[in-house]
């Protein structure tokens, strides 16, 4: 087949398995746009610079009520073109609802001209004969249950009658995304039922957005617990990091919460969403995002980072407006967002991708060689490296300085110069000689006496 379909757990492209490294092109989701910001040619110079950072997809989010601008339309397809030219995977995203500024639990069912069902139903008519185009059918569910997020209540549309209408038009691969924020799809191993009906549909991959510092599923199974970290020098996001306790384990809270589908060779599992998002989690150290990335390698998952914008101070801006990664602002420039720096424990969200697509990257975070989590043994080695140290500092400072502070300090040691002027004599020049002072009996020390 020559295009994109699946197999198992494999993402395959022309009878190969093929595996995304891809980002998001942020923009086109926004409720206010720019189109003088969309010429062809600069549309050209961020392929050109992806292609070079050895990407192979591309996330395009959008929003439904911009699709009936003509405008807007054309600016899709000048992407889609290109990105097609250049060998690029593409991952439409419904991202945004309407005239909402983000808050959308779901697809929220109106009778507008491009409520969600009708909005899908136009992009596929419309991409069907795009072989490398996948749909990711809705950003981030929330506070929903897990039948509406399926079947769909009064107030929303569920996936699966989105699925139905795609699948009426065309059978290239659609991405359903977990509860919680996009990154939960937990719940799926306790409704058997709905997971069973998801396996009678061709061409299925699930996605998630494992944002730091989600971990664990919770007990409900529809939400997270987060890793549990520590945060040094909160202040700044210079010299601010945060580092896991020992006892994370991010291999049981990935497999729980989302990987377990792949793993078990049911379904592809696509990462359409991470960063080092926002100022409260630059200070991460990167530790969050470079584990994913370890993880990812491990098991064959898919990603794609988030995102591909210049120098926003609320995004993980993957590059400067020079087309440069982040990361590579000088830590002086106080006028670069914080999210976009280097510090002293990470490279920046930019540098950390490239970083990954470069063979010879290098790692700011090394975690133990044999194992990606923290271990006991570790932490024990270094406390008693902490141990040694505090003893021989309290010996070096009991025979360097505490004899000698007594000595400035104590009272009871003084020098009886009195008793010591009444009993010396003059002495003869050319014969040098030498008294002792006695210090109330305890200390005695050799004093040379050059009085005249």
């Amino acid at each position: 087949m020559n295009e994109l379909s699946i197999y198992k757990n494999q993402i395959v492209y022309q009878g190969i398995e093929i595996h995304l490294k891809g980002v998001s092109k942020s923009g086109l989701e926004y409720l206010y746009i720019d189109y003088e910001r969309y010429l062809e040619e600069m549309i050209l110079l961020d392929i050109q610079t992806m292609k070079q950072w050895g990407l192979n997809c591309v996330r395009l989010p959008l929003r439904n009520s911009h699709w009936m601008n003509e405008k807007y339309q054309e600016i899709v397809h000048m992407f889609i073109y290109h990105l097609h030219q250049h060998d690029f995977f593409i991952i439409l995203d419904l991202h945004t609802l309407n005239d909402s500024y983000g808050l959308d639990l779901f697809m929220i069912k109106d009778d507008k001209a491009y409520n969600a069902l009708r909005f899908w139903k136009m992009i596929a008519t419309t991409f069907r004969s795009v072989p490398t185009i996948m749909y990711e059918l809705f950003n981030e569910p929330h506070l929903i249950s897990p039948s509406t997020w399926w079947y769909g209540d009064e107030y929303y549309f569920g996936y699966k009658e989105i699925v139905l209408a795609i699948r009426s038009i065309t059978s290239q691969i659609i991405i359903l995304n977990g509860l919680d924020y996009a990154y939960q799809l937990h719940f799926l191993q306790h409704e058997k039922a709905i997971l069973d009906e998801i396996k009678t549909y061709s061409n299925i991959a699930f996605g998630s957005h494992p944002y730091a510092y989600k971990g664990y599923p919770s007990p409900d199974h529809q939400n997270t617990i987060p890793f549990p970290t520590v945060l040094h020098n909160h202040t700044s996001c210079i010299i601010g990091y945060t580092e896991p306790l020992w006892t994370t384990n991010y291999t049981q809270g990935w497999n729980d919460s989302f990987a377990f589908l792949h793993l078990t060779q049911q379904f592809p599992v696509i990462i359409t969403e991470f960063g080092l998002d926002r100022y409260e989690t630059s200070l991460q150290g990167g530790w969050y995002a470079d584990e994913l990335l370890r993880y990812i390698d491990k098991h064959g998952l898919h990603f794609v980072a988030w995102a591909w914008v210049a120098d926003r101070l609320d995004y993980p801006s993957l590059i400067r407006a020079d087309l440069q990664p982040t990361g590579t602002a000088s830590l002086g420039d106080q006028n670069a967002p914080c999210s976009v720096h280097s510090n002293h424990h990470y490279p920046g969200p930019g540098l950390l991708v490239y970083h990954y697509l470069n063979p010879n990257r290098t790692m700011i975070y090394h975690p133990p060689s044999n194992n990606t989590n923290v271990t006991t043994a570790q932490y024990s080695s270094n406390f008693f490296i902490y141990i040694l140290f505090c003893f021989f500092s309290i010996v070096f400072f009991y025979f360097t300085y505490l004899r000698l502070f007594r000595f400035i300090f104590d009272p009871k040691i003084t020098f009886d110069r009195t008793e010591q002027s009444s009993s010396s004599s003059i002495q003869n020049r050319n014969e040098p000689s030498t008294t002792t002072s006695t210090l109330n009996n305890d200390i005695v020390l050799p004093f040379e006496d050059n009085d005249v």
